[in-house]
């Protein structure tokens, strides 16, 4: 159990240098003015890490595709955080449509 444990930790950055590496090869300069643009705000930031996250449904998937761009350096840190806190707006604001919708219904009253 602890092996497997060690093991995955040690396949984690090692899945994140091919990240970055994959991420510099094919992307390279459009794909960090994309960036640029998309975050050249605090506030189109968060939205855009909230849009990702909504289109991709895993906040963990956008922290870690922020994680390669920033090795890549594709973006810088400072860049990074407001999407990352954009990222987790979609998963604490996801429950609230399913409270609301057992709340009406006469079986759960």
């Amino acid at each position: 159990m602890l092996g497997m444990l060690v093991g995955g930790l040690a396949l984690f950055p090692l899945g994140l240098e091919f990240i970055t590496g994959g991420l510099k090869f094919i992307a390279g300069s459009p794909l960090q003015t994309l960036i640029g643009k998309l975050t050249s705000t605090r506030l189109r930031g968060v939205l855009a890490g909230a849009g990702v996250t909504a289109a991709l449904n895993s906040s963990t998937i956008t922290t870690v595709l922020l994680v390669g761009f920033v090795c890549a350096g594709l973006m810088t840190l400072g860049r990074s955080v407001p999407r990352i806190m954009g990222a987790a707006l979609i998963p604490s604001s996801s429950p609230a449509p399913a409270g609301t919708r057992l709340s009406t219904d006469p079986a759960f009253r």
